[in-house]
């Protein structure tokens, strides 16, 4: 994937990032399986300790191709943030800072999911859609923001844990949506 980010003005940005995935089981790699992600957002930011976020992500999925991202990031205190951005909130608190690291707790919630290719039994291509609705409590490290920028490039990992709930499989062939059982979760994340 590719990002840009680019100082408008002292209280205008603009952010766009556009990237290509192969979701596929191995078998399924037609054009069912590749998507194309990506985002679009104006941010204003009125004040350095506020900024508010408006545009769209292209999420690559069947079921929701394309969702309105709008919210706010209110860093309220210097150890406390709010990302209350739509459509995957959460609440930080910075836990330690050293050099060019933070070290962050956060809780969060959010609709997740994706759409993989994948072959059926009988060799026919066919494509699989996956959704939840998540609450998760976790730990990331991410490489510390410059001033009047509420987002930094650079390696971040983390581990959450969370819930799980309104879980379905939705077929793009004729094959019956079933709903799954809500359940607990642990995630590990590295980008870079």
């Amino acid at each position: 994937g590719l990002a840009w980010m680019r100082r408008i003005n002292e209280r205008w940005m603009l952010r766009i990032f556009t990237s290509v995935a192969l979701a596929t089981d191995n078998h399924n790699t037609s054009s069912d399986a590749w998507q194309f992600r990506g985002g679009l957002f104006a941010m204003h930011q009125p004040k350095p300790e506020l900024t508010w976020l408006f545009g769209a992500l292209a999420l690559g999925r069947n079921d929701i191709p394309v969702v309105p991202a709008a919210g706010v990031i209110w860093n309220s205190h210097a150890r406390l943030k709010f990302d209350l951005i739509l459509p995957k909130p959460k609440i930080a608190y910075l836990l330690s800072e050293k050099e060019m690291r933070q070290s962050w707790a956060f809780l969060g919630m959010g609709l997740n999911g994706g759409t993989w290719g994948y072959e059926q039994s009988e060799g026919i291509n066919d494509q699989l859609t996956y959704r939840d609705w998540r609450v998760v409590l976790g730990w990331e490290s991410i490489p510390a923001p410059k001033p009047r920028m509420p987002f930094a490039p650079g390696r971040k990992f983390g581990i959450e844990v969370g819930y799980a709930f309104g879980r379905e499989y939705e077929f793009k062939s004729n094959l019956p949506d079933f709903d799954l059982d809500n359940t607990l979760m642990l995630r590990t994340m590295l980008s870079f």
